[in-house]
């Protein structure tokens, strides 16, 4: 089996930091930032799992 990142690890580590994130997020001191690359999408990640344990999150999803 041949993965286009460089091994195994790299791309599950890949893989898995394109579950949750979404194309724009809403930081809690108003910042807003969107992306669809990589980077993006494990900063996205990185944001989410430092939040204290009872933050509430919210999903919307919309269309213009």
């Amino acid at each position: 089996m041949q993965f286009i990142t460089p091994d195994r690890d790299a791309y599950v580590a890949e893989q898995y930091a394109d579950v949750l994130p979404t194309w724009a997020l809403l930081t809690l001191d108003g910042r807003w930032t969107e992306g669809g690359t990589h980077e993006y999408r494990a900063a996205f990640n990185a944001y989410l799992g430092g939040l204290p344990d009872d933050t509430m999150l919210v999903r919307v999803q919309y269309h213009s």
